[in-house]
Protein backbone atom coordinates (compact mmCIF):
# COMPACT_ATOMS: atom_id res chain seq x y z
CA UNK A 1 0.00 0.00 0.00
CA UNK A 2 2.90 2.45 0.59
CA UNK A 3 4.38 2.13 -2.79
CA UNK A 4 5.08 5.76 -4.64
CA UNK A 5 1.60 6.25 -6.81
CA UNK A 6 -0.82 4.54 -4.30
CA UNK A 7 -3.84 7.17 -4.24
CA UNK A 8 -5.23 6.98 -0.29
CA UNK A 9 -8.43 7.84 0.28
CA UNK A 10 -9.35 8.26 -3.18
CA UNK A 11 -7.63 11.64 -2.83
CA UNK A 12 -3.66 11.67 -2.32
CA UNK A 13 -1.23 10.41 -4.75
CA UNK A 14 1.91 9.57 -2.89
CA UNK A 15 4.63 10.93 -4.13
CA UNK A 16 8.27 10.81 -2.39
CA UNK A 17 9.29 9.94 1.04
CA UNK A 18 10.35 12.45 3.24
CA UNK A 19 11.53 10.34 6.47
CA UNK A 20 10.30 8.96 9.19
CA UNK A 21 8.85 10.88 11.96
CA UNK A 22 8.64 8.31 15.30
CA UNK A 23 6.87 5.27 14.46
CA UNK A 24 5.26 6.83 11.21
CA UNK A 25 6.46 7.38 7.66
CA UNK A 26 6.44 10.74 6.16
CA UNK A 27 5.10 11.17 2.58
CA UNK A 28 5.44 14.46 -0.03
CA UNK A 29 1.93 13.49 -1.24
CA UNK A 30 -0.45 15.45 -4.21
CA UNK A 31 -4.17 16.50 -3.68
CA UNK A 32 -5.86 15.19 -6.58
CA UNK A 33 -8.66 17.68 -6.08
CA UNK A 34 -6.32 20.97 -5.79
CA UNK A 35 -3.14 20.09 -7.00
CA UNK A 36 -1.78 20.89 -3.81
CA UNK A 37 1.54 19.60 -2.23
CA UNK A 38 0.94 18.24 1.13
CA UNK A 39 2.99 16.08 3.60
CA UNK A 40 1.37 12.88 4.80
CA UNK A 41 2.18 10.84 8.11
CA UNK A 42 1.54 7.69 7.67
CA UNK A 43 1.16 4.94 10.84
CA UNK A 44 0.85 1.08 10.41
CA UNK A 45 -0.14 -0.36 13.89
CA UNK A 46 0.50 -4.11 14.83
CA UNK A 47 -2.31 -6.16 15.60
CA UNK A 48 -2.36 -5.18 19.53
CA UNK A 49 -0.71 -1.81 20.05
CA UNK A 50 -3.86 0.11 20.52
CA UNK A 51 -2.36 2.48 22.48
CA UNK A 52 0.15 3.50 19.66
CA UNK A 53 -3.44 4.24 17.19
CA UNK A 54 -4.46 6.05 20.20
CA UNK A 55 -1.48 8.54 20.69
CA UNK A 56 -1.56 8.76 16.50
CA UNK A 57 -4.96 9.93 16.37
CA UNK A 58 -4.37 12.20 19.70
CA UNK A 59 -1.46 13.65 17.78
CA UNK A 60 -4.40 14.85 14.84
CA UNK A 61 -6.75 16.13 16.99
CA UNK A 62 -4.56 18.16 19.79
CA UNK A 63 -2.68 19.67 17.05
CA UNK A 64 -6.08 20.46 14.74
CA UNK A 65 -7.42 22.23 17.54
CA UNK A 66 -4.48 24.65 17.76
CA UNK A 67 -4.20 27.56 15.17
CA UNK A 68 -0.94 29.21 15.63
CA UNK A 69 1.59 30.33 12.67
CA UNK A 70 4.06 28.22 14.66
CA UNK A 71 2.22 25.11 15.03
CA UNK A 72 2.23 22.60 11.64
CA UNK A 73 -1.22 22.71 10.41
CA UNK A 74 -3.63 19.46 10.16
CA UNK A 75 -5.84 19.01 7.68
CA UNK A 76 -7.54 15.98 7.68
CA UNK A 77 -6.98 12.45 9.83
CA UNK A 78 -7.82 9.41 7.32
CA UNK A 79 -8.09 5.94 8.57
CA UNK A 80 -7.47 3.36 5.73
CA UNK A 81 -7.96 -0.11 4.98
CA UNK A 82 -6.20 -2.74 3.06
CA UNK A 83 -6.72 -1.56 -0.45
CA UNK A 84 -6.05 2.39 1.19
CA UNK A 85 -9.93 3.51 0.84
CA UNK A 86 -10.92 5.05 4.12
CA UNK A 87 -13.26 3.07 6.40
CA UNK A 88 -15.86 4.59 8.72
CA UNK A 89 -15.52 1.28 11.05
CA UNK A 90 -13.14 -1.66 12.74
CA UNK A 91 -9.69 -1.51 13.35
CA UNK A 92 -7.86 0.40 10.56
CA UNK A 93 -4.96 -1.04 8.32
CA UNK A 94 -2.78 2.56 8.38
CA UNK A 95 -3.97 5.72 9.53
CA UNK A 96 -2.59 8.99 7.67
CA UNK A 97 -2.24 12.64 9.11
CA UNK A 98 -2.59 14.87 6.05
CA UNK A 99 -0.65 18.41 7.16
CA UNK A 100 0.90 21.61 5.73
CA UNK A 101 4.43 20.61 3.49
CA UNK A 102 7.37 22.56 5.27
CA UNK A 103 10.88 23.07 3.98
CA UNK A 104 13.76 23.11 5.71
CA UNK A 105 15.48 21.02 8.81
CA UNK A 106 14.80 20.53 12.25
CA UNK A 107 16.54 22.18 15.30
CA UNK A 108 18.46 19.18 15.75
CA UNK A 109 20.04 18.85 12.62
CA UNK A 110 20.81 22.24 12.90
CA UNK A 111 22.44 22.28 16.15
CA UNK A 112 24.35 19.19 14.71
CA UNK A 113 25.77 21.69 12.22
CA UNK A 114 25.88 24.62 14.12
CA UNK A 115 26.73 23.94 17.71
CA UNK A 116 26.07 26.77 20.17
CA UNK A 117 24.69 29.32 18.85
CA UNK A 118 24.87 33.40 19.47
CA UNK A 119 22.89 34.62 21.73
CA UNK A 120 21.00 36.56 19.91
CA UNK A 121 19.95 34.10 17.12
CA UNK A 122 19.13 31.21 20.39
CA UNK A 123 16.58 34.04 21.06
CA UNK A 124 15.33 34.95 17.59
CA UNK A 125 14.92 30.98 17.35
CA UNK A 126 13.18 30.67 20.95
CA UNK A 127 10.44 33.08 21.06
CA UNK A 128 8.61 31.88 17.59
CA UNK A 129 8.02 28.33 19.48
CA UNK A 130 7.27 29.77 23.21
CA UNK A 131 4.84 31.84 21.24
CA UNK A 132 3.48 28.38 20.06
CA UNK A 133 3.25 26.66 23.33
CA UNK A 134 1.69 29.64 25.23
CA UNK A 135 -1.00 29.41 22.50
CA UNK A 136 -1.00 25.57 23.48
CA UNK A 137 -1.34 26.17 26.97
CA UNK A 138 -4.36 29.00 26.76
CA UNK A 139 -6.10 25.86 25.05
CA UNK A 140 -5.49 23.47 28.02
CA UNK A 141 -3.09 21.64 25.68
CA UNK A 142 0.46 20.21 27.10
CA UNK A 143 2.89 18.82 24.80
CA UNK A 144 5.11 16.72 26.64
CA UNK A 145 7.64 15.80 24.29
CA UNK A 146 9.07 19.09 23.46
CA UNK A 147 12.84 18.16 21.87
CA UNK A 148 14.96 18.70 18.94
CA UNK A 149 13.74 16.90 16.17
CA UNK A 150 9.87 18.20 17.20
CA UNK A 151 11.01 21.90 16.40
CA UNK A 152 11.13 22.58 13.00
CA UNK A 153 12.59 25.29 10.80
CA UNK A 154 10.24 25.74 8.16
CA UNK A 155 12.14 28.14 5.48
CA UNK A 156 9.50 30.52 3.51
CA UNK A 157 9.92 31.18 -0.19
CA UNK A 158 10.86 34.94 0.85
CA UNK A 159 13.20 33.19 3.36
CA UNK A 160 12.35 33.91 6.65
CA UNK A 161 12.40 31.20 9.13
CA UNK A 162 9.43 30.08 11.28
CA UNK A 163 10.40 27.37 14.01
CA UNK A 164 7.46 25.46 14.25
CA UNK A 165 6.15 22.68 16.97
CA UNK A 166 5.42 19.11 15.82
CA UNK A 167 4.28 15.90 16.90
CA UNK A 168 1.04 16.29 19.65
CA UNK A 169 1.31 12.57 19.68
CA UNK A 170 1.74 12.74 23.92
CA UNK A 171 0.09 15.65 24.52
CA UNK A 172 -2.28 16.07 27.57
CA UNK A 173 -5.14 18.82 28.35
CA UNK A 174 -5.65 20.11 31.83
CA UNK A 175 -6.90 18.33 34.38
CA UNK A 176 -6.08 15.22 33.66
CA UNK A 177 -8.16 14.64 30.77
CA UNK A 178 -6.61 13.61 27.82
CA UNK A 179 -7.40 13.24 23.70
CA UNK A 180 -7.68 9.53 22.95
CA UNK A 181 -10.09 7.77 20.64
CA UNK A 182 -11.61 8.78 17.75
CA UNK A 183 -15.57 9.05 19.17
CA UNK A 184 -14.17 10.59 22.41
CA UNK A 185 -11.01 12.83 22.49
CA UNK A 186 -11.18 12.73 26.32
CA UNK A 187 -12.45 9.02 26.76
CA UNK A 188 -9.06 7.04 27.21
CA UNK A 189 -6.19 8.26 29.29
CA UNK A 190 -2.88 6.86 28.21
CA UNK A 191 -1.12 7.79 31.03
CA UNK A 192 -0.41 6.19 34.86
CA UNK A 193 1.56 6.34 38.01
CA UNK A 194 4.70 5.47 37.26
CA UNK A 195 5.00 5.70 33.38
CA UNK A 196 7.00 8.22 31.30
CA UNK A 197 6.46 9.06 28.54
CA UNK A 198 8.59 11.75 26.63
CA UNK A 199 12.01 11.57 25.68
CA UNK A 200 14.01 10.93 28.77
CA UNK A 201 16.67 13.84 28.24
CA UNK A 202 14.44 16.72 27.54
CA UNK A 203 11.82 15.71 30.90
CA UNK A 204 10.76 17.29 33.73
CA UNK A 205 11.61 16.14 36.95
CA UNK A 206 8.30 14.89 37.78
CA UNK A 207 7.71 13.70 34.52
CA UNK A 208 11.23 11.66 34.91
CA UNK A 209 9.45 10.90 38.39
CA UNK A 210 6.45 9.23 36.42
CA UNK A 211 4.16 11.60 37.75
CA UNK A 212 0.61 12.09 36.47
CA UNK A 213 -0.47 15.42 37.36
CA UNK A 214 1.51 17.41 34.29
CA UNK A 215 0.58 20.88 33.43
CA UNK A 216 2.01 23.71 31.54
CA UNK A 217 5.38 23.75 34.16
CA UNK A 218 6.63 20.68 32.42
CA UNK A 219 6.72 22.34 28.72
CA UNK A 220 8.88 25.38 30.57
CA UNK A 221 11.30 22.85 31.87
CA UNK A 222 11.95 21.46 28.67
CA UNK A 223 11.67 24.40 26.47
CA UNK A 224 14.47 25.40 28.96
CA UNK A 225 16.56 22.64 28.18
CA UNK A 226 16.39 23.48 24.44
CA UNK A 227 17.33 27.27 24.64
CA UNK A 228 20.30 25.78 27.17
CA UNK A 229 21.38 23.72 24.01
CA UNK A 230 21.59 26.27 21.69
CA UNK A 231 23.53 28.49 24.02
CA UNK A 232 25.97 25.63 24.93
CA UNK A 233 25.89 23.40 22.29
CA UNK A 234 24.92 20.30 24.65
CA UNK A 235 22.03 19.45 26.76
CA UNK A 236 22.92 19.77 30.44
CA UNK A 237 21.49 16.65 31.85
CA UNK A 238 22.83 14.13 28.90
CA UNK A 239 24.34 11.13 30.34
CA UNK A 240 25.59 7.29 29.16
CA UNK A 241 22.18 5.48 30.40
CA UNK A 242 18.79 5.92 31.13
CA UNK A 243 19.20 6.18 34.82
CA UNK A 244 22.20 8.56 34.79
CA UNK A 245 20.08 10.82 32.76
CA UNK A 246 16.65 10.43 35.22
CA UNK A 247 18.90 11.27 38.19
CA UNK A 248 21.33 14.00 36.59
CA UNK A 249 17.16 15.64 35.29
CA UNK A 250 16.13 15.32 39.21
CA UNK A 251 19.32 16.17 41.18
CA UNK A 252 22.03 17.77 38.88
CA UNK A 253 21.75 21.71 38.62
CA UNK A 254 23.20 22.72 35.29
CA UNK A 255 26.48 24.97 35.63
CA UNK A 256 26.65 28.32 35.02
CA UNK A 257 27.22 29.79 31.57
CA UNK A 258 29.74 32.68 32.09
CA UNK A 259 29.06 34.20 28.60
CA UNK A 260 25.05 34.08 29.05
CA UNK A 261 24.36 37.98 30.58
CA UNK A 262 22.43 37.92 34.26
CA UNK A 263 19.52 39.47 33.32
CA UNK A 264 18.97 36.18 30.82
CA UNK A 265 20.88 33.97 33.26
CA UNK A 266 17.67 34.35 35.71
CA UNK A 267 15.32 33.77 33.30
CA UNK A 268 16.98 30.58 32.39
CA UNK A 269 17.80 28.95 36.04
CA UNK A 270 14.10 29.53 36.94
CA UNK A 271 12.44 27.73 33.89
CA UNK A 272 15.12 24.94 34.77
CA UNK A 273 13.89 25.07 38.64
CA UNK A 274 13.52 21.25 39.57
CA UNK A 275 10.40 22.46 42.08
CA UNK A 276 7.66 23.14 39.55
CA UNK A 277 6.37 25.80 41.82
CA UNK A 278 9.13 27.59 41.84
CA UNK A 279 9.02 27.76 37.81
CA UNK A 280 6.91 29.77 35.28
CA UNK A 281 3.35 28.99 35.26
CA UNK A 282 3.35 28.62 31.75
CA UNK A 283 5.21 29.55 28.28
CA UNK A 284 3.66 33.07 28.06
CA UNK A 285 5.26 34.52 31.29
CA UNK A 286 8.50 32.50 30.03
CA UNK A 287 8.30 33.98 26.75
CA UNK A 288 7.68 37.72 28.25
CA UNK A 289 10.62 37.30 31.11
CA UNK A 290 13.12 36.40 28.07
CA UNK A 291 11.56 39.23 26.26
CA UNK A 292 12.18 41.56 28.82
CA UNK A 293 15.71 40.53 30.10
CA UNK A 294 16.79 40.88 26.49
CA UNK A 295 15.34 44.01 25.52
CA UNK A 296 12.98 42.99 23.19
CA UNK A 297 9.98 44.09 22.81
CA UNK A 298 6.39 43.24 21.15
CA UNK A 299 3.56 45.34 19.78
CA UNK A 300 0.90 42.83 21.75
CA UNK A 301 3.05 42.91 25.34
CA UNK A 302 1.32 45.48 27.16
CA UNK A 303 3.86 48.19 29.26
CA UNK A 304 6.76 47.73 26.75
CA UNK A 305 9.65 49.85 27.36
CA UNK A 306 11.32 51.66 24.35
CA UNK A 307 14.22 53.43 23.89
CA UNK A 308 14.68 57.11 25.56
CA UNK A 309 14.32 59.80 23.00
CA UNK A 310 17.69 62.19 22.82
CA UNK A 311 15.92 65.04 22.54
CA UNK A 312 12.98 66.75 24.35
CA UNK A 313 9.61 66.32 22.34
CA UNK A 314 6.08 67.83 22.35
CA UNK A 315 3.19 66.56 20.84
CA UNK A 316 1.36 69.23 18.60
CA UNK A 317 -2.26 68.88 16.68
CA UNK A 318 -2.30 70.29 13.10
CA UNK A 319 -5.11 71.69 11.48
CA UNK A 320 -7.46 69.37 9.82
CA UNK A 321 -6.29 66.52 10.96
CA UNK A 322 -5.87 64.03 14.17
CA UNK A 323 -2.54 62.77 13.51
CA UNK A 324 0.40 64.02 15.76
CA UNK A 325 3.66 65.75 14.92
CA UNK A 326 6.43 65.85 16.62
CA UNK A 327 8.52 69.38 16.47
CA UNK A 328 11.37 70.52 19.29
CA UNK A 329 10.94 72.42 21.90
CA UNK A 330 11.54 76.27 22.20
CA UNK A 331 14.65 77.27 22.55
CA UNK A 332 14.63 79.56 26.03
CA UNK A 333 18.24 81.20 25.66
CA UNK A 334 18.03 84.87 25.97
CA UNK A 335 19.80 86.88 23.18
CA UNK A 336 22.49 89.66 23.10
CA UNK A 337 20.16 92.45 24.77
CA UNK A 338 19.05 90.31 27.99
CA UNK A 339 15.58 89.09 26.15
CA UNK A 340 14.31 85.89 25.46
CA UNK A 341 15.03 84.89 21.77
CA UNK A 342 12.28 85.91 19.58
CA UNK A 343 10.59 82.83 17.96
CA UNK A 344 10.74 83.06 14.23
CA UNK A 345 7.08 81.57 14.18
CA UNK A 346 5.40 84.14 16.43
CA UNK A 347 2.01 85.28 14.83
CA UNK A 348 2.16 88.16 12.44
CA UNK A 349 -0.60 89.70 14.33
CA UNK A 350 0.97 90.43 17.53
CA UNK A 351 4.16 91.72 15.87
CA UNK A 352 2.12 94.19 13.54
CA UNK A 353 0.40 95.41 17.61
CA UNK A 354 3.90 95.93 19.09
CA UNK A 355 4.76 98.19 16.19
CA UNK A 356 1.85 100.21 16.17
CA UNK A 357 1.86 100.79 20.06
CA UNK A 358 5.80 101.53 19.12
CA UNK A 359 5.08 104.10 16.74
CA UNK A 360 2.32 105.47 18.41
CA UNK A 361 4.65 106.34 21.59
CA UNK A 362 7.34 107.50 19.20
CA UNK A 363 4.94 110.35 17.62
CA UNK A 364 3.83 111.47 20.90
CA UNK A 365 7.83 112.00 22.15
CA UNK A 366 8.50 113.43 19.14
CA UNK A 367 5.70 116.28 19.29
CA UNK A 368 6.58 116.57 22.33
CA UNK A 369 10.47 117.53 21.43
CA UNK A 370 9.12 119.96 18.94
CA UNK A 371 7.00 121.90 21.01
CA UNK A 372 10.48 122.14 22.94
CA UNK A 373 12.40 123.66 20.15
CA UNK A 374 9.89 125.83 18.90
CA UNK A 375 9.71 127.66 22.14
CA UNK A 376 6.67 130.24 22.93
CA UNK A 377 6.91 132.20 20.09
CA UNK A 378 6.58 128.72 18.06
CA UNK A 379 10.26 129.51 15.97
CA UNK A 380 12.81 126.84 16.71
CA UNK A 381 15.61 127.92 18.44
CA UNK A 382 17.91 124.48 18.68
CA UNK A 383 21.05 124.34 16.31
CA UNK A 384 20.08 121.08 14.67
CA UNK A 385 16.67 123.18 13.53
CA UNK A 386 19.30 126.57 12.06
CA UNK A 387 21.67 124.27 10.85
CA UNK A 388 18.32 122.41 9.01
CA UNK A 389 16.79 125.69 7.93
CA UNK A 390 19.24 126.26 4.99
CA UNK A 391 17.51 123.44 2.76
CA UNK A 392 13.90 122.23 2.29
CA UNK A 393 12.89 119.14 2.92
CA UNK A 394 10.02 117.32 0.86
CA UNK A 395 6.64 117.25 1.63
CA UNK A 396 6.07 113.78 3.88
CA UNK A 397 2.02 114.97 5.18
CA UNK A 398 -1.05 115.41 3.87
CA UNK A 399 -1.28 118.89 3.95
CA UNK A 400 0.30 121.14 1.37
CA UNK A 401 0.58 124.35 2.92
CA UNK A 402 3.58 126.83 2.23
CA UNK A 403 6.20 127.41 3.48
CA UNK A 404 7.74 123.80 4.42
CA UNK A 405 9.23 123.09 7.47
CA UNK A 406 12.27 121.68 7.99
CA UNK A 407 12.59 118.22 8.81
CA UNK A 408 14.15 117.17 12.06
CA UNK A 409 15.00 113.34 12.25
CA UNK A 410 15.47 112.11 15.79
CA UNK A 411 16.22 108.87 16.82
CA UNK A 412 13.84 107.29 19.73
CA UNK A 413 15.42 105.05 22.18
CA UNK A 414 14.27 101.65 22.59
CA UNK A 415 11.59 102.14 25.88
CA UNK A 416 11.31 98.03 26.27
CA UNK A 417 13.72 95.10 25.94
CA UNK A 418 14.00 92.86 22.95
CA UNK A 419 12.46 91.35 21.26
CA UNK A 420 11.16 94.89 19.40
CA UNK A 421 11.14 95.38 15.92
CA UNK A 422 13.62 97.85 15.16
CA UNK A 423 14.76 101.49 16.38
CA UNK A 424 11.74 103.96 14.92
CA UNK A 425 13.02 107.69 13.52
CA UNK A 426 10.56 110.24 13.38
CA UNK A 427 10.07 112.78 10.59
CA UNK A 428 8.23 116.40 11.19
CA UNK A 429 6.82 118.18 8.81
CA UNK A 430 4.27 120.73 8.85
CA UNK A 431 2.80 119.21 12.38
CA UNK A 432 2.46 116.27 10.63
CA UNK A 433 4.82 113.08 12.53
CA UNK A 434 4.92 110.51 10.19
CA UNK A 435 6.86 107.45 11.86
CA UNK A 436 9.11 105.64 9.85
CA UNK A 437 10.51 102.35 10.43
CA UNK A 438 14.44 101.63 10.42
CA UNK A 439 15.36 97.74 9.43
CA UNK A 440 16.93 96.35 12.45
CA UNK A 441 20.28 93.76 11.36
CA UNK A 442 18.96 90.05 12.44
CA UNK A 443 20.68 88.16 14.66
CA UNK A 444 23.27 85.91 13.12
CA UNK A 445 21.18 82.22 13.18
CA UNK A 446 23.11 79.70 15.83
CA UNK A 447 24.55 77.14 14.47
CA UNK A 448 23.29 73.42 15.29
CA UNK A 449 25.14 70.82 16.30
CA UNK A 450 25.72 68.17 13.71
CA UNK A 451 23.56 65.66 14.56
CA UNK A 452 24.62 62.64 15.74
CA UNK A 453 26.02 59.70 13.61
CA UNK A 454 23.20 56.58 13.10
CA UNK A 455 23.85 53.77 14.69
CA UNK A 456 25.81 50.78 13.25
CA UNK A 457 22.69 48.88 11.17
CA UNK A 458 22.45 45.41 12.11
CA UNK A 459 21.45 42.76 9.38
CA UNK A 460 17.53 41.68 10.46
CA UNK A 461 16.98 38.36 11.90
CA UNK A 462 15.57 36.00 9.50
CA UNK A 463 13.22 34.42 12.29
CA UNK A 464 9.80 35.96 12.60
CA UNK A 465 9.24 36.88 15.86
CA UNK A 466 5.63 36.15 16.16
CA UNK A 467 5.33 38.29 19.92
CA UNK A 468 2.99 37.05 22.69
Amino acid sequence: MLDEGTLLAQKYRLGRRAGFGGMAQLWVATNQATGAEVCIKIFVPDESDDDAVERFRREAYAAARLSHRAIVRIFDLVELGQNGDVINSGKPAALAIVMELLHGETLGDYLMKKGKLPLDEAIDLTLPFLSALAHAHRAGVVHRDLKPDNIFLATDPDGHVIPKVLDFGVSKLFGGSELGSRSSPDAKPLTFDGVMLGTPSYMSPEQARGGRNIDARSDVFSAGILFYMMLNGKNPFESETFHSVISAIIEREPPRLESVPDPIWEVLEKALSKNAADRFSDATELGIALRRASGRTSTTESGAQSAPSSMRMRVVEPLGGNSHVTVPPADDAPDATGGAATRSGAPAARRRAVRIVLAVVGASLALAVAALLRGPTGASTHPLASAGSARSAPSLGVSSTPPAEPMVSIPVPALVPAPAPAPVAVAVDAGHVVPAIVPRPRPAEKKLDPPPPPPPKKEPSLVRDPGF
